[in-house]
């Protein structure tokens, strides 16, 4: 098993898909990767002139398959979906031929004749750092027309997205970014959002990954930070400097101070790294760098407009401009989780513990978005290394979404889809994930079980790297 079987597997799959002779119903699951996965389905399907509706779900339950059997389509591609809903489809969808396109850990690796699934697992392939739910999507839709080449930088925009990328990509990452390299520059650099767009102290303002205790949200705190540093905000001509127009010797400067504002030792990895420049934006395009794409991607899919997210990656003008107006919300309510987290430790009202940290928002933090600020403070440098997070919110429908992450870069001996599956042994609740990144959502009533049996299970765990 390896990559070539997986990529034998993927041209049986296209092989098979490319006798459809049906319309095909998309349905993708809305964060960057999926919103992504989206976009090289829809330009793929339209070059090969197939018929085609789409959707996008927040998450992949029991009534959203029993619509999908009610509808029309004999043929449904689920992406960044699915894996863990395999009985489910089984089941619900058994008049239908499906195709699961996912990185997630499966449910189980016998399937029925009308379930096809390409999934790095199924080939001892890494879903957590090899590839994401795009790239897999990509290399289907390369499988059914080599044209489909074009399309492999939305495969690592969603790679970068689920935090696959760490100095570089492994696996099957690493041989889509070969395909990517006509259209991309790679340089090195400050790894922040909106080098290329925004003012300096607005780049530390609005800075979330790094998350900078003290300046991250504070306008004020940034501009005193960077007189300290003695880094002039100001050109000659009396415009504000963008990150883009430091020079050596202030990057220098500017990567000391914020290593420096981090708590815990801290090490410069997550700062500064590979920045990847797609070439045909323009220098000034909040799209030009891939993690800042990424990002707004990402704030459309959680801020639930997850259409405006697909039409950027369509290079729909409209839908460009729409969505750096939501990235700015979502930056905004971003940075307020994060401070209403900061104040909550400070007053000593999360549950902190030497291996773990559990954080109930309730209602503070939108769910939509728990997962993404668990990903920012697990890499973050405020926690110590290994420690896992464990952060709950309240969802409209009266349930408790939960997001898991373990603190840092190394690999550790934990796999946090194991760890929910154990902690929700008693408790009715909804899996998904995988080993670095994964979640549950129960009814708001289990609350108080839920955290019960994590400070249990959690407070046994040896956590080695």
């Amino acid at each position: 098993m390896s990559i070539q079987s997986f990529l034998e597997h993927a041209n049986l799959l296209a092989d098979k898909f490319r006798k459809t002779n049906t319309p095909v119903k998309i349905v993708c699951h809305l964060d960057t990767d999926g919103l992504t996965s989206s976009a090289i389905l829809i330009k793929a399907l339209a070059r090969e002139k197939m018929k085609f509706a789409h959707t996008i779900f927040k998450q992949l339950t029991i009534e959203r398959l029993k619509e999908l059997a009610l509808e029309p389509y004999k043929t449904v591609i689920f992406a960044d979906l699915g894996s863990n809903s395999l009985n489910e489809i089984e089941e619900i969808l058994k008049d239908k031929e499906i195709y699961i396109l996912d990185h997630h850990q499966l449910q189980k690796k016998e399937f029925k004749d009308n379930i096809n699934i390409l999934h790095p697992i199924l080939h001892d392939l890494d879903g957590g750092k090899d590839v994401s739910s795009s790239g897999v999507s990509y290399l289907f839709t390369k499988a059914l027309n080599q044209d489909n080449i074009e399309n492999s930088y939305i495969g690592i925009i969603g790679a970068i997205g689920d935090i696959q990328e760490h100095k570089g990509f492994t696996g099957l990452n690493a041989l889509i970014l070969e395909d990517v390299k006509p259209y991309l520059e790679i340089t090195t650099g400050l790894r922040f959002f909106g080098a290329h767009t925004r003012p300096l102290h607005k780049v530390l303002e609005y800075s979330t990954d790094p998350f900078i205790p003290g300046i991250t949200g504070n306008e004020s705190a940034c501009v005193s930070f960077l007189e300290t540093l003695e880094i002039p905000l100001l050109d000659e001509n009396g415009k504000f400097r963008k990150l883009v127009n430091l020079t050596q010797d202030e990057m220098r400067k500017l990567s000391a101070g914020v290593i420096m504002k981090r708590v815990n030792e801290s090490s410069p990895e997550d700062i500064f790294g590979p920045i990847y420049l797609l070439k045909n934006q323009q220098n000034e395009s909040y799209f030009k760098d891939v993690r800042e794409f990424s990002t707004i991607l990402n704030s459309c899919g959680r801020l639930n407009k997850p259409s405006i997210g697909i039409g950027a990656l369509l290079d729909d003008e409209n839908s460009k401009q729409k969505a750096v107006e939501v990235m700015t919300q979502y930056k905004i309510e971003l940075i307020k989780g994060l401070n209403w987290i900061q104040e909550q430790r400070k007053l000593n009202n999360l549950i902190e513990n030497e291996n773990f940290i559990i954080i109930n928002a309730e209602n503070n933090i939108r769910e939509t978005i728990i997962g993404t600020v668990s990903s920012i403070l697990s890499k973050s440098n405020i926690f110590p290394e290994g420690t896992i997070i464990l952060s709950l919110a309240h969802t409209i429908e009266g349930n408790t979404k939960v997001s898991a992450r373990i603190c840092g870069y190394k690999q550790h001996n934990i796999n946090l889809k194991e760890v929910i599956s154990i902690i929700c042994k008693d408790i009715k609740a909804e899996l998904g994930g995988h080993e670095m990144a994964a979640g549950c959502s129960f009814s708001q009533d289990q609350d108080e079980l839920f955290i019960n049996n994590a400070k249990e299970y959690l407070s046994s765990l040896v956590i080695t790297s």
